[in-house]
């Protein structure tokens, strides 16, 4: 079986981060995009890395993630590092 991946965009506060936190207990290696805030995504970074176990992995992904750019860039990013994205998940407004 495949090592389920995710992404979660607005992943560094509140319902994004929650989401984040219980991915990585299920297992799941997952990158999380947010738009501007340095200091609660690298909080958010320290947070899910005290909670991943051996051979997961997880990305902070800075931009915004409605940008066209900056999706086929994060596209790429997840890709390189982690591999196919087995679930995606949106708690940014379209």
């Amino acid at each position: 079986m495949d090592k389920p991946i995710a992404v979660v965009t607005g992943g560094t506060r509140g319902i994004g981060l929650a989401i984040a936190e219980r991915l990585v207990q299920r297992g799941f290696s997952l990158a999380v995009a947010y738009r501007s805030d340095d200091k609660a995504a690298e909080k958010a970074r320290e947070d899910l890395d005290r909670l991943k176990k051996e051979g997961q992995t997880v990305l902070t992904l800075k931009g915004d993630a409605g940008d066209a750019v900056t999706a086929a860039e994060h596209h790429q990013i997840v890709r390189r590092d982690l591999g196919p994205v087995s679930r995606f998940w949106s708690t940014t407004p379209a």
